[in-house]
């Protein structure tokens, strides 16, 4: 009987509680489901730990302490957080590892016929990092509430795969910030889209055209964002979970919009260079001094090239996020919702048209049946329109795109334009060697 979403939800935000041991028996109710807890830690470096069973099916969760702002700001939010973004290392996982190791013993000694009780993890915020992290190290699975991504934490743990399931809201900037091990589910709210509106974000895949501010939805209603009641039934808007075929709808609608916002905060985290458009530091995130500071030239921006030195930037060339757009409108035209699945794809498809000299792609499109192919079986980039015999186009097994994780088809097309970039250098000298020899001849 597998633990659903909404009481992972609520153990995630329980796990903020401390219980004096005589109230473990009763545990918590979750929809009419009891969870019993069966052991709680707390250790020096501020880790906090529940371990949960679910009575009627005798399956055990994890779950991992967050953030707690009121109470542990330093150590959590300095210490662990801070080590977060500054060193890419938490000083809480080596205790998360300890009591998710304890757990698993646990876990065995409720099994049955030898075999361990089904053990899970959950978290919010740092502790769905922690949920992440100790996922990826013990093979568990899991889901996970607007948690900060373990895949930027270290460089041993890979970005996507299908053990962990990330609920994030759209302005969340925590879960922005890094990417994340395991799949991330987008959930945006009316308030969330008219955030990004209100700050300059136009929903469309470019990204010089559009003045656009960040911070100013990060620190408005990307606080709120962060709560860990938008996962249950009594959030702050009083609507109930964002969970729900609403709120997913409608990030796929304003799906390019949140990209390009959550793609922002990831730049500003990892300390790269924002495109020219996008409002920096405090002032403008107050509001002053918009108007002087973005290269206006004629009432238009200033065209400006976007640098690509790392894999992060990647991720704003007009044309990956071209292919983002075709992929969305084929998910449409299939009826699916996009998800970890197409970001795989659409990365997959990049390192191709990458590999294969493209400069913009005008069309995604599945194989039809035929000779040398079956009915989607290969999924094609297309540069121009495919009647003219000029066409440019490139494909991928459409199984292998949708597997292969985001960091390694980027980091292949980085390789790719590396290597393009130095055949297009010794092409130069070529000609400049040869009119040295020409000269030495007369």
């Amino acid at each position: 009987m597998a633990i659903s979403t909404d009481e992972y939800a609520a153990l995630a935000a329980d796990a903020y509680k401390t219980y004096p041991r005589e109230e473990w028996e009763n545990g918590i109710t979750v929809d009419g489901v009891q969870f019993r807890i069966i052991d709680q830690t707390s250790s020096r470096s501020g880790y906090q730990g529940t371990i949960y069973q679910r009575v009627d099916s005798g399956e055990l969760v994890l779950a991992h302490r967050g953030t707690e702002f009121d109470r542990e700001l330093v150590k959590d939010g300095i210490v662990a957080d801070g080590g977060m973004v500054l060193l890419g290392v938490n000083g809480q996982a080596e205790d998360a590892k300890k009591f998710t190791a304890y757990a698993m013993e646990r876990a065995a000694d409720f099994g049955q016929d030898k075999r361990a009780a089904p053990l899970t993890v959950t978290g919010h915020s740092l502790g769905g990092t922690l949920a992440q992290i100790t996922a990826y190290e013990y093979g568990l699975k899991g889901e996970t509430f607007d948690a900060y991504g373990a895949a930027g934490l270290t460089r041993h743990i890979p970005e996507g795969g299908q053990d962990v399931v990330n609920h994030v809201r759209a302005t969340d900037f925590v879960s922005a910030a890094s990417r994340h091990y395991g799949e991330v589910r987008t959930y945006a709210t009316e308030q969330d889209i008219a955030a990004l509106k209100g700050h300059g974000y136009a929903n469309d895949h470019r990204v010089l055209t559009d003045l656009r501010n960040p911070f100013g939805v990060a620190l408005g209603v990307g606080v709120a964002a962060h709560y860990s009641s938008n996962f249950l039934p009594t959030n702050p808007e009083g609507v109930g979970s964002i969970i729900n075929a609403e709120d997913a709808a409608r990030y796929a609608e304003y799906r390019p919009m949140i990209d390009k916002y959550r793609n922002d905060i990831h730049l500003v985290h990892q300390g790269l260079a924002l495109p020219r458009n996008v409002v920096h530091g405090v002032a403008d995130a107050l509001g002053h001094g918009r108007e002087a500071r973005h290269g206006q030239v004629g009432g238009e921006l200033e065209p400006v090239s976007v640098p690509l030195p790392g894999r992060a930037d990647l991720r704003l060339d007009p044309m990956f996020q071209q292919i983002q757009g075709h992929v969305a409108r084929l998910d449409a035209s299939l009826g699916r919702t996009p998800d970890a699945a197409s970001e795989r794809m659409s990365a997959s498809l990049y390192a191709k048209a990458v590999e294969s000299g493209m400069t913009r792609v005008d069309g995604v499109h599945l194989s039809i049946e035929g000779a040398q192919s079956r009915a989607g079986e290969r999924v094609f980039a297309v540069q121009g329109n495919p009647a003219d015999p000029a066409h440019l186009r490139t494909s991928v097994s459409t199984q292998e795109a949708v597997q292969a994780p985001v960091e390694q088809s980027l980091s292949q097309a980085e390789q790719s334009r590396t290597l393009q970039q130095q055949a297009a250098v010794q092409a130069q000298q070529v000609p400049q060697q040869n009119e040295s020899i020409g000269a030495l001849g007369r």
